[in-house]
C-alpha cells in the first residue's frame, strides 16, 4: 500500500475502533468497512505497484518476488539484501526510495494480505493458519494480526463467516 493509502487506512481503523467503542456501531459494520477500504487500497496498490515495477530496480523487483514466495518462511532482511547483491543499509534505502516504506512494512503488508486471504478462505485452526504463516505460535499471530488490523483473528474470521 503507498504512504498515503496506508496512512488513511490506520486513521479510518482508528476512528471506526473508538466508534465502535464510544457508540454502539456492530462490529459487523466494522468489518465491512473496513474489508471495503482495504479492497480499494489492495486494487489502489495494485495499480501503483504494477506501475512502479516497470520503473523499479531489479534487484528490488528480486527481493519483492522473493518475500511474496517466502512469506510463510521468514528470514533475515539481511539474508534478502544478500540474496538481491545490496548491503543491508543499501537494500534498506533502495527499498525506502523506490517504496516509499521500509523492507519489514512491505514483508508486514504481504503477512496480512495471507492472513485475510487465509481467514476468509480456510477452516483450518488458528495454529496452522498461524504455522502457515510462518508465526511460531498462534499468540504471536493474533498479536500480529490486532496490531495492524484493529481486531483478534478469530473475530475477524466470525464476522466473515457471518456476512
Amino acid at each position: 500500500m503507498c504512504a498515503t493509502c496506508t496512512g488513511n487506512a490506520m486513521k479510518f481503523n482508528r476512528v471506526f475502533i473508538s466508534m465502535l467503542i464510544k457508540s454502539s456501531i456492530s462490529e459487523y459494520f466494522l468489518c465491512l468497512c473496513w474489508q471495503e477500504l482495504f479492497m480499494f487500497a489492495n486494487a489502489h496498490r495494485k495499480i501503483e505497484i504494477s506501475f512502479k515495477l516497470r520503473m523499479m530496480d531489479h534487484r528490488l523487483n528480486l527481493a519483492i518476488s522473493h518475500m511474496r514466495n517466502q512469506h510463510a518462511n521468514p528470514c533475515l532482511l539481511e539474508n534478502i539484501a544478500h540474496h538481491v547483491g545490496l548491503s543491508r543499509s543499501g537494500f534498506f534505502k533502495l527499498f525506502q526510495d523506490q517504496l516509499g516504506t521500509s523492507p519489514l512494512a512491505y514483508w508486514n503488508a504481504i503477512r496480512i494480505e495471507e492472513a485475510l486471504k487465509l481467514l476468509s478462505t480456510q477452516p483450518d485452526t488458528m495454529t496452522v493458519l498461524s504455522m502457515d504463516l510462518g508465526f511460531s505460535s498462534p499468540g504471536n499471530f493474533s498479536r500480529f494480526f490486532r496490531s495492524h488490523m484493529g481486531i483478534s483473528p478469530t473475530r475477524y474470521r466470525r464476522l466473515q463467516h457471518a456476512a
